[in-house]
């Protein structure tokens, strides 16, 4: 690969359950692709993740940390880098995030803040957004844990209703009774979260 070739570059990011990938095309041929595995590149500093790269709790609980999602997005990204060089990293012009793993996130007052202020010299993403997440648990799209409150939703709502309105009868892994289940469990969490992302 030429890195004194023109053409703009596409950047594919891939998070999965127990890896992230990314994957550099120009449009017509795969350039580059490397993949971290949580589990194998981040086990020792976050202490519980399991061998598919996440862990687990009471309930049916299944989560990792925020954290750990920024410090191995840097690593792939860092793996890429070194792949293809900084010419070539430069030229690219798009980024998708294929977010096809179900994961909610809480950032507090600080998380705009911290996005807005960025800068591709300073610190690691972990670092750069130490302070802001509410609370310390990325919910995986695997968690259990708020399969009552689907119930509740059943009986306040109705299943069929649910259904014919929209698409899908209430599962543990979707935004609302995850919200219920943390509004019961961590108030405090949620009562400081400003922003909630998939």
């Amino acid at each position: 690969m030429s890195s004194t070739e023109n053409k703009p570059l596409f950047l594919g990011i891939g998070p999965s359950t127990q890896a992230i990938s990314a994957l550099l095309t120009d449009g017509e041929k795969i350039l580059a692709y490397v993949e971290v595995n949580y589990k194998e590149a981040l086990g020792a500093k976050y202490s519980g993740l399991n061998e598919g790269g996440f862990a687990t709790g009471p309930n049916g609980l299944v989560f990792t940390s925020p954290w750990m999602l920024l410090d191995s997005l840097d690593l792939v990204l860092q793996k890429l880098l070194n792949e293809v060089g900084n010419p070539v990293m430069a030229r690219i012009c798009r980024v998708a995030v294929a977010a096809q793993q179900h994961g909610m996130w809480m950032g507090n007052r600080n998380f705009k803040t911290c996005l807005t202020s960025m800068s591709p010299t300073g610190n690691s993403l972990g670092k750069h957004f130490a302070s802001a997440f509410a609370g310390t648990h990325v919910t995986s799209w695997m968690c259990k844990a708020a399969l009552p409150y689907c119930a509740e939703m059943h009986e306040l709502i109705g299943s069929e209703k649910l259904l014919a309105t929209t698409g899908s009868t209430a599962q543990p892994r979707f935004l609302v009774p995850q919200l219920m289940r943390i509004a019961k469990e961590r108030a405090g969490d949620l009562a400081s979260a400003e922003t909630i992302g998939l």
